[in-house]
């Protein structure tokens, strides 16, 4: 995945930033049966995740699902990452 350039950030903006990421993931049981998805969008986390797993970069993804922001992507691994690592930050 293709991340913007590393910035120096204090830990309040790092925190704000990552807060503003996981608004990006919503929850509606009437939207894939609840699954965490993108904005509202039928377009699931797990189905980001299995694209980038599976070898698609960002730019094909992005180019598939033009509705998609870099954002999105990034709020998708931010999710996985909370949930995969008990001691992560938000987790």
């Amino acid at each position: 995945m293709e991340f913007s350039p590393a910035r120096s950030l204090n830990l309040h903006d790092w925190k704000g930033e990552m807060e503003d990421l996981l608004r990006r993931i919503t929850f509606d049981k009437h939207v894939l049966c609840g699954k965490p998805v993108i904005r509202g969008l039928r377009i699931s986390v797990e189905m980001i995740l299995e694209l980038l797993a599976k070898g698609a970069s960002s730019q094909e993804i992005l180019e598939d699902y033009p509705e998609l922001e870099p954002d999105d992507l990034q709020a998708a691994i931010l999710y996985a990452y909370q949930g995969a690592i008990p001691w992560a930050p938000g987790a």
